[in-house]
């Protein structure tokens, strides 16, 4: 069990790392708007590189918050460069295709190894463990 759980939890890692992508953000009033992302790695122009969570734009201010929880306010103009982190389609579209081709593969690989289910009508014993599923009496 223990080794399924860790399996589950690489698969879960890889594909939330799979799915997404940093990018520059080029206009921050308008990206990182009231559905934005929700943290953004900012580089000022000094060089200091601050992580902000739950950025908003007004004007041209950057309102948030510091990894201590204490408010963080930044002129746009302050900065270099304004990285977040976003979903990419075409990432997920070659993972979610990965996934499929991997289960046609196992399952491939799983019904190679036995013998067939008989064909045949579907016997009273054969339910019991579905009424006992559903919560019914037999």
């Amino acid at each position: 069990m223990k080794r399924v759980t860790s399996t589950v939890a690489v698969v879960l890692l890889a594909a939330q790392a799979g799915c997404t992508t940093v990018h520059t953000v080029q206009t921050p009033s308008t990206e990182l708007a009231s559905g934005g992302p929700g943290r953004i790695h900012v580089t000022k122009s000094d060089g200091a590189v601050v992580t902000i969570l739950s950025p908003k734009v007004l004007d041209d201010t950057i309102f948030g918050f510091n990894a201590a929880g204490q408010q963080y306010i930044l002129a746009v103009k302050d900065t270099k460069e304004i990285r977040a982190r976003q979903v990419s389609m075409a990432k997920t579209g070659a993972l979610g295709g990965a996934v499929f081709v991997g289960v046609l593969v196992a399952a491939k690989l799983l019904v190679g190894r036995g013998e067939a289910p008989p064909v045949g009508e579907i016997t009273e014993d054969a339910l019991v463990p579905l009424f006992r599923l559903l919560g019914l009496r037999h």
